[in-house]
This record gives structure tokens, C-alpha cells and sequence, in this order.
């Protein structure tokens, strides 16, 4: 039945977010701000979180929103096991942007719809993305923008370990912008390159802002600990 259940999930979801991409967001870029688009893109999410525990008896449990700023800009570095990872941030942050792999703005119809969401483009393959720190230290903060930014670069399977990137560490340095950290388990249930949904609880722990003023090995030592580590003792204990 699990199988079953999994099969019709992916159908679900694979087909239904291309198409939404397609047919909803594309012609939305039409409206005047991306207010449109984000609020599709919050009720998809919320279609997604339904759909995972009333198909495959998957339910979203979120600590810790009293920690997300809600007046002022932030950088939200998040542990990456699965494809739910970023409707869970959005859900808590519906105004927030990323940046994008260069790659992704090629897609069509996505590449569109991410500008209209203001992702910020990077060429990772280059060795040139540390020159758009300044520029996106400026967006999040004058327009008190959350930014998504993955650490690890990309989703990780379980008991694998990345070593962190220090954007963020970039990002935030000179500037008043809190830096928000997100553990999670998601992986344990919906697995990366595994098509079986497992049932349980996906849980997202923010944490409350790192400390001001830390430097560089600092500042790492204490994202390793609140993303890679804790997300290990989420998928252990919860």
C-alpha cells in the first residue's frame, strides 16, 4: 500500500508542479508585482503539505517561528535533504528570495518566474559568485528581504556531510542582518533520488539569531552545530 500510496504522490506532485509552473505562475508575470505568483506558490506548498499527510501520512511540524524576524531583513541558512525543504522556509517566509544557480534561469517558464520572484543568478562553475555578495547584502537589507541560502550547496542524503560554504558568513559581514538557522529531518521521509515516501513527522527547527560580531571559524563552528549536527539529533530523537 506504502508503494502505492508513494506512486501516486510523485504522480502528484511531478506532474501537477510543472504544470502549475506552466499555466498559473508563467501568465501571472503579467501582474504588476510578484505578489500574485507568491501567493500561488503558498497555497501550492499548502496543497503539498495535505496532499503528503493525508496520501503518505507524512505531517510538517514547525519549531520555533518565533525566532524568524519580522521587520527587518534576514539570512535563513538551511539544512537540504528534500524537495518539501524550501515550501517549508517559504511558508514561514513568503517574501524571501535565493540565489540561483545560473543554469536554473534556463529552464523555461522557471527561468522567467524566478526573475519575477527576484532570484538573484550566480555562475557557481565561474568562481566569480563572491562578487555579488555586496549587491545581495544590499537587497536583503533595504528591502528587509529574507534570502534562502543551502550551506551544503545541495540536498544531502542521510549521514552524508558537506563542508559548509561561507556565503552567508560574506553576506552578513559589515551589515546588520540577522542569520537564522533551520534544522531538519526531512530526509528521513522523503529521500533524496528514492522515489518511497516514509511515514512520520517532518520536523523544521528554527533557531534563534547567531550571535553579532562572530568571526569566521566562529560563525561556521556554530552553523555546523544548529544545521548538520542538530538535524542528526532530529533524525534520531526528534
Amino acid at each position: 500500500m506504502l508503494y502505492l500510496r508513494s506512486i501516486l504522490f510523485n504522480t502528484f506532485f511531478w506532474v501537477g508542479t510543472p504544470l502549475l509552473i506552466l499555466f498559473i505562475l508563467v501568465p501571472l508575470m503579467l501582474c504588476r508585482t510578484d505578489r500574485p505568483i507568491r501567493r500561488v506558490i503558498l497555497w501550492w506548498g499548502g496543497v503539498v503539505f495535505w496532499m503528503l499527510e493525508h496520501l503518505v501520512n507524512i505531517k510538517i511540524e514547525i519549531r520555533g517561528q518565533e525566532n524568524i524576524p519580522k521587520d527587518k531583513g534576514f539570512i535563513l541558512c538551511a539544512k537540504h535533504m528534500s524537495n518539501i525543504d524550501a515550501f517549508i522556509a517559504f511558508s514561514q517566509a513568503p517574501t524571501l528570495t535565493a540565489l540561483g544557480k545560473k543554469e536554473l534561469f534556463m529552464v523555461p517558464g522557471l527561468g522567467h518566474v524566478l526573475k519575477k520572484l527576484g532570484v538573484i543568478s550566480i555562475d557557481r562553475q565561474s568562481g566569480t559568485a563572491h562578487k555579488v555578495t555586496p549587491q545581495v547584502a544590499k537587497i536583503i537589507h533595504d528591502g528587509k528581504l529574507p534570502l534562502l541560502v543551502y550551506p551544503e550547496g545541495t540536498r544531502t542524503l542521510i549521514g552524508e556531510r558537506r563542508r559548509l560554504k561561507s556565503g552567508a558568513f560574506h553576506i552578513q559581514e559589515g551589515r546588520d542582518i540577522p542569520v537564522i538557522t533551520l534544522a531538519s529531518n526531512s530526509g528521513q521521509h522523503w529521500m533524496k533520488r528514492n522515489f518511497r515516501k516514509i511515514p512520520g513527522t517532518i520536523v523544521a527547527e528554527f533557531h534563534p539569531p547567531l550571535p553579532r560580531g562572530l568571526d569566521k571559524i566562529s560563525f561556521m563552528q556554530q552553523m555546523t552545530r544548529e544545521i548538520v549536527q542538530r538535524s542528526e539529533e532530529l533524525m534520531h530523537h526528534k
